[in-house]
């Protein structure tokens, strides 16, 4: 798990082993995703590289059993010279994380991490982009693009996280077996949780004019998203047309492929769908992390207020 970074210069072989244990747990039994399992990684090494920096000695197990609240808010401390608060919160929640494993596995014994307050995390309301909005950045498409099958892809990528709130990295794993009865489109969500969105005309419609225009042969299992070299179209790639769209189109910087999931979940909670049925729609595992919609909802409607109070 951690060949691509070396932590051998700071930890000797067993906390090494430690490290790799609790990965490997998130891995199998919790079922993380790779980018996830990336952050706890980058977030325990950076830990233990601040306390070899700290000490000035090699971390091994009688370090950690020794390190105390002080020392650890000295690591918060410093990280917050260059992380906001989302960041640190997260990096306190892996290193609890990680000494809770430590603990419960009676690898070794230290409870000090669990008096640490984790950093506020005011989290920004999402933002919907407007059904105007969303019509524009379709068509800007066509104005980005020159290759007819590309311009198809883009716009069917678009439709597919509008029309069905996937997230992005959802929408570019849909292959051909999960459009299989071109009534319901099956989903592998976090934790490998599946679910079943319903499937838009118009999102099939938009998908199946880019099938058809596809220069590549796909098998049943191969995601349908390609680039020019017929590999898996990337986030990156869509998160940078999106930007190059916004800006030629002079929108908000605040749109992102993600915008696109919240705008499906605002709009139908404006359209009067109730927030279970939502929570189904979006892969939500707790309907708090839904009602965060409510308030998007009522911003909107507190402001239409104000400009019909103001006529």
């Amino acid at each position: 798990m951690l060949k691509e970074i070396d932590v051998n210069n700071f930890c000797d072989e067993k906390i090494f082993d430690f490290i790799n244990q609790f990965l490997e747990f998130l891995k199998v039994e919790k079922k993380y995703s790779i980018n996830t399992l990336k952050a706890y990684k980058n977030d325990i090494f950076y830990f233990i590289k601040f306390l070899f920096n700290l000490k000035e000695k090699i971390v091994n197990e009688n370090f950690l059993e020794e390190i105390n609240l002080y020392d650890l808010r000295k690591w918060l401390s410093h990280r917050a010279q260059d992380h906001v608060n989302s960041s640190n919160a997260r990096a306190v929640a892996v290193i609890r994380s990680f000494f809770k494993f430590l603990n419960r596995n009676s690898l070794l014994k230290n409870r000090e991490v669990e008096k640490l307050k984790t950093p506020k995390n005011i989290k920004p309301l999402p933002r919907p982009v407007d059904y105007l909005d969303i019509k524009k950045i379709i068509e800007a498409v066509s104005q980005i693009r020159k290759i007819s099958w590309q311009i198809k892809r883009d716009q069917a990528l678009l439709y597919l996280i509008y029309g069905t709130g996937l997230r992005i990295s959802e929408a570019l794993r849909i292959n051909l077996l999960a459009l299989e009865n071109q009534q319901d489109l099956v989903v592998m969500g976090k934790g490998k949780k599946q679910r079943i969105v319903p499937l838009l005309s118009k999102v099939k419609e938009a998908i199946n004019e880019y099938l058809q225009e596809l220069p590549f042969e796909l098998n049943a299992y191969q995601p349908i998203f390609l680039n020019k070299n017929k590999q898996t179209m990337t986030r990156f790639d869509y998160n940078l047309l999106i930007k190059t769209i916004r800006r030629k189109l002079n929108l908000s910087e605040t749109i992102t492929p993600h915008s696109f999931r919240h705008s499906f979940a605002t709009h139908l909670l404006e359209s009067g769908s109730d927030l279970r049925s939502i929570q189904d729609l979006l892969g939500h595992e707790s309907l708090a992390t839904t009602q965060k919609y409510t308030k998007v909802n009522r911003s909107t409607l507190i402001e239409a207020y104000q400009k019909f109070s103001n006529r």
